[in-house]
């Protein structure tokens, strides 16, 4: 981003910044969570990321950290693979798709899956 003087602009400019990298974050969360559906119905593999996976849920709610909103639909989609999976993030008409995958119970995984933001 070049220097711009003016204060006005400034702050524009960087708000287009700061949306250009939440939508670069929110696309890479997208691509990761389309990479992981064949691991979820992998056999083997499967079982232990969805173990996993409830094993967060269950800590969420516990601990009160995460609103029952994304407990409730997280395992909602867990419980009915692939159809909720794909229904709730791989379809536009969700509007909870950036949402639950900004607070996804696999978000462990992403440090290991090169995130842009890490």
């Amino acid at each position: 981003m070049a220097p711009v003087s003016d204060p006005q602009s400034r702050v524009l400019a960087e708000r287009r910044a700061a949306r250009a990298e939440k939508h670069a974050k929110d696309a890479w969360r997208h691509q990761f969570h389309e990479r992981l559906l064949p691991r979820l119905l992998d056999q083997n593999e499967g079982a232990r990321l969805l173990a996993d996976a409830a094993e967060i849920i269950d800590t969420w709610e516990r601990k009160g950290v995460c609103s029952s909103d994304y407990i409730d639909r997280w395992r909602d989609i867990l419980s009915n693979l692939p159809m909720k999976y794909e229904q709730e993030l791989f379809h536009d008409a969700s509007d909870w798709r950036i949402a639950l995958e900004s607070n996804s119970p696999f978000s462990h995984m992403f440090k290991g899956e090169g995130a842009p933001w890490l």
